[in-house]
């Protein structure tokens, strides 16, 4: 996901919000792809997708970090359908996804 996002960055000198959000885009696009997956699978995805879409939108930055926090939070009631979490099936109801957490602390930390 990061690939993508960095060959869209290119070699540009300033990373101004367009170009960011084109990132977080190509980054959902390029993880969706690779890990076949889709919002609901109880993923990373599941929190950089929102983030992606409201980014896209022309939001600011607070916006996109809200609906990464919402897109992690929506995990907590999700079975598992991809990952590493798969093999825990129904037990994975009632937590966050992992994955969705680390994606959610990476944009923050991007942010701050």
């Amino acid at each position: 996901a990061l690939i993508e996002a960095g060959l869209l960055a290119g070699s540009a000198a300033v990373l101004d919000w367009p170009l960011i959000g084109r990132m977080i885009d190509a980054a959902a696009a390029g993880l969706a792809r690779r890990g076949r997956c889709v919002v609901g699978d109880k993923t990373i995805l599941d929190t950089l997708r929102p983030a992606a879409d409201v980014a896209m939108a022309g939001d600011g930055l607070s916006e996109t970090l809200l609906a990464a926090w919402r897109g992690m939070r929506s995990t907590r009631p999700l079975v598992a359908r991809r990952g590493l979490a798969l093999r825990l099936g129904e037990r994975s109801v009632g937590h966050l996804d992992p994955g969705a957490v680390s994606c959610f602390i990476l944009l923050a930390a991007m942010a701050h």
